[in-house]
């Protein structure tokens, strides 16, 4: 079961929208799979897949984006 680039795109755009709203980005990155089906569903229950390295790198990217951006605010 390979990750493409345009699912990485896919669930990075919903990552990048979703990461400053009132709803769970993290949620989304999991359920989408699940929504979508076919070999998406294996995603997020199969222990060899990518996915869970790729959530996680998505979020450490938003972390490190939010604080380049904000950096100057909050450090006063």
């Amino acid at each position: 079961m390979d990750f493409s680039y345009a699912q990485a795109v896919l669930i990075g755009a919903i990552q990048g929208i979703t990461e400053l709203f009132p709803i769970s980005s993290l949620g989304h990155a999991v359920l989408v799979p699940a929504w979508v089906g076919g070999q998406w569903s294996n995603f997020t229950t199969d222990p060899n897949s990518p996915y869970l390295v790729a959530t996680i790198a998505l979020h450490t990217a938003s972390a490190l984006a939010l604080f380049i951006v904000f950096r100057k605010r909050w450090a006063g």
